[in-house]
């Protein structure tokens, strides 16, 4: 029996944003890139990838720019 509920269901990752930035020690961008490369091919389609705040604010956050044109360049 198949029954229609409307709207799928999206499931947004958000932790190369909001986990990373609490690891004590930095995550390299090759990393950071890597970590969503292998969740984007785990099946999420919403990545949180990086926020565009300050480096003091928030150093893990720095190289958003860089993940950014990295993943920008690939092959969807």
């Amino acid at each position: 029996m198949i029954t229609d509920y409307g709207d799928p269901l999206i499931v947004q990752e958000v932790s190369p944003r909001d986990g990373l930035q609490i690891e004590p020690t930095w995550v390299e961008t090759a990393d950071k890139i890597a970590l969503i490369d292998q969740l984007s091919l785990a099946g999420f389609s919403r990545i949180e990838a990086g926020s565009f705040v300050s480096p003091k604010a928030i150093p893990h956050c720095a190289m958003a720019s860089t993940c950014s044109t990295a993943l920008s360049a690939k092959p969807v």
